[in-house]
Parts: C-alpha cells; structure tokens; sequence
C-alpha cells in the first residue's frame, strides 16, 4: 500500500512523490515527450538560421525582407562585434534553459531516452519546449 510522506513545508517536492517499500515513484510519465505548437517552432528556427546567416553571410540575405535585411548587413558590416555578442548570448541563454530543462526531467524522474529528447528539443528550440515541459501536469491519482 502507498504511504505518502512529505515535509512540513507546503511547497515540497516529496509531496508528490509516492512511497512504496522504500521507493519513490513519480506523478508524471516518465516516457511523455511532447511538441509544443508548430508556429513556435518555425519561428524560433527562423530566427535563429537569420541570426545564423547574419553571422556567417550577410549578403546572403534576400533584399525582399527589407527592413531587417537592411538592418542586418548595417550590423553585419559596422558592428560585427555587437552581432558575435547577440549570438553567444543566443547559444548561453538555450544552454542554461537545457540545462534548467535537465533539472526539471530529473525532479520529475523521466526516463533517460526522454530526458535527452526534452533537453536537445530546449537547446535547439529554445522557450517553447521548455514552456511545454513546465505546464504539464500530473498524472491523476488511480484508486
């Protein structure tokens, strides 16, 4: 029979835990893997490959986006450095939600396999999944 045992505060984290024999036990499935809205996807990564051809090839980007083609070769060319920063920004901020994604899968005892698709989907794609991942509930209690 499960016994629930938590500490006094009300914001523990063994509060959701089940004990049975000394284990503890999830509320969360530990294989769920989801996507979150496909929009949020496509424009992460649309962003981050224009961010990526700023870099590496500012004239490689189509004059029909005027305003930020335009914006982009100006930085590009005069603030080169300013660009360098934006981007290592970009890859410590996908780094540290991965990582903080990590932590999560690990609290919430995932699965490896599903732990390193949520943490690779968060590096790559950034808020989105991290955002999907903190919204899912528990499992409901079975009787």
């Amino acid at each position: 029979m499960a016994v629930s045992k938590s500490k006094s505060g009300p914001k523990s984290k063994l509060r959701t835990m089940k004990f049975n024999n000394g284990v503890r036990h999830s509320p969360y499935d530990p294989n769920y893997f989801a996507w979150p809205h496909p929009a949020l996807c496509a424009l992460t990564m649309t962003l981050l490959i224009y961010l990526f051809a700023t870099l590496v090839s500012p004239n490689s980007i189509p004059d029909y986006l005027w305003p930020f083609a335009q914006i982009s070769k100006y930085m590009a060319f005069n603030h080169f450095n300013i660009v360098i920063g934006i981007t290592c920004l970009t890859v410590i901020v996908h780094s540290l939600e991965a990582a903080y994604t990590g932590k999560v899968c690990q609290d919430r005892r995932y699965s490896v396999s599903t732990s390193v698709k949520w943490v690779l989907a968060t590096f790559i794609f950034g808020f989105p999944f991290l955002i999907s991942l903190l919204t899912i509930k528990p499992r409901s209690k079975q009787i």
